[in-house]
């Protein structure tokens, strides 16, 4: 059943996916992190579409901030779903059981306090946390999605973007959403999604990729 406007339901990407994303020895949300890939996809592509209208260029402007966000997000939850299939994530194996904060002494007249914490070894390791940068990191540095310079730079530069979802995340003058997101942002996250989507952690044909995610080729349209 197609939605309005012509997007896809779901159903199309979630049988696309579930070829993909399957639970293993430490990772057992396929089947939320799967639903969760369809939503935002299907939210690509609604925002594509509203893209192809003319609209305020500021509205423009933040409709961009949202598609890369999203996108961003996608960008990231695969990644680290490739790490957990590959036992490549970080992993604890050690759970923190107590805490007991010491006295406060003086030394050379700073202040200093020691902190004693009691962690107890696990019969399991579980999942740990590894941050957008570190996952990157790691990913870019092992070439995990193979050799593909175009998409590891588009990856740092997208995450980067990303962070500007933080209105205080400004470092130079003049460093806002009107200057930071426009038609080539937007096409560059694209062509990051559809470089990712044809790498070898999916191994999908071309026409396959054309019929699921062929908006993510789609033209801005130009002013007149």
């Amino acid at each position: 059943m197609e939605e309005s406007w012509n997007i896809k339901g779901v159903d199309y990407y979630r049988d696309f996916f579930k070829k993909i994303i399957q639970n293993n020895n430490i990772f057992d949300k396929s089947y939320e992190l799967i639903n969760n890939l369809c939503y935002n996809f299907q939210y690509l592509e609604f925002l594509t579409l509203v893209l192809q209208n003319e609209l305020h260029e500021v509205v423009k402007k933040q409709t961009i901030k949202t598609y890369v966000v999203i996108g961003s997000s996608i960008i990231e939850s695969l990644s680290e779903y490739y790490l957990y299939s590959i036992s490549e994530y970080k992993l604890n194996h050690w759970e923190l059981k107590s805490e007991t904060k010491g006295d406060i002494v003086t030394v050379n007249k700073e202040k200093l306090r020691t902190d004693n914490k009691t962690f107890i070894k696990l019969k399991t390791p579980v999942l740990g946390s590894m941050t957008y940068f570190s996952v990157n990191q790691k990913i870019i540095s092992k070439k995990f999605f193979g050799e593909n310079d175009e998409l590891y730079s588009l990856m740092e530069e997208l995450r980067d973007l990303r962070n500007k979802i933080h209105l205080t995340n400004i470092r130079i003058d003049r460093d806002h959403d009107w200057n930071n997101f426009n038609s080539k942002v937007y096409y560059k996250t694209t062509k990051c999604l559809r470089e990712l989507l044809k790498s070898s952690m999916f191994s999908s044909t071309t026409e396959e990729l054309d019929e699921l995610f062929g908006f993510l080729k789609l033209k801005l349209p130009q002013k007149n």
